[in-house]
């Protein structure tokens, strides 16, 4: 299971690298779909949940790249099965790509964005509890921008975890161009990764 995931997440970061001269990406993705869609169903019918969690999250981001009504319902099993699998780090991407899924179809001030945003940083911030130092750490290198993601729907959503987060983060301020109004920069001041993945305006988080 956990190689015809990574084949799949293989498959979605080519897609979304591609020219997509000859909707080549869509093909890739297509592929994708067909690699991961059985692992999800076989994995949830057999009470492998985080196995489900995984492809289910792959599956959201392959649709989003294909713009596919059906993103956030895969977002959506990821939440239900990670909860399910006691997988926290699968469950707080699931969440920000929720929030995020909805965000571009309701706007970011819809309710379900502003508490999946604020699940997602609840966990974020119990696993970064441990640091003395948490924004040097790797750990922050990692959720950086995921993390200034939800901060930004929490701002919009007038939810004060999103300004306790500025307070609690300072650093956090350099993805935002307006952090009172909850404006990333469109390079989230720079920071990059492989971890995630730009679709239009919105940071979507690969397993």
């Amino acid at each position: 299971m956990l190689f015809r995931s990574n084949l799949g997440m293989t498959g979605i970061l080519l897609a979304y690298r591609s020219t997509r001269k000859n909707g080549q990406h869509r093909q890739m993705l297509k592929v994708a779909f067909s690699i991961l869609e059985p692992v999800f169903r076989r994995s949830y019918a057999l009470g492998r949940f985080p196995d489900a969690a995984a492809a289910a999250l792959l599956l959201g981001i392959a649709g989003a790249l294909t713009e596919r009504q059906d993103e956030s319902a895969w977002f959506a099993q990821a939440v239900a099965a990670a909860t399910r699998g006691g997988q926290a780090e699968t469950l707080w991407r699931a969440h920000i790509n929720l929030a995020t899924s909805i965000a571009r179809r309701d706007g970011a001030e819809s309710p379900r964005v502003r508490d999946h945003s604020h699940a997602a940083v609840e966990i974020l911030n119990d696993t970064m509890a441990g640091y003395s130092e948490p924004e040097r750490s790797a750990r922050f290198a990692l959720v950086r921008v995921p993390l200034a993601q939800a901060t930004r729907f929490l701002i919009a959503s007038r939810d004060g975890l999103g300004e306790e987060n500025l307070a609690r983060y300072p650093s956090l301020r350099e993805c935002f161009s307006d952090a009172r109004r909850g404006t990333l920069r469109d390079d989230r001041g720079g920071y990059e990764s492989h971890e995630w993945v730009r679709i239009a305006s919105y940071d979507y988080v690969i397993y």
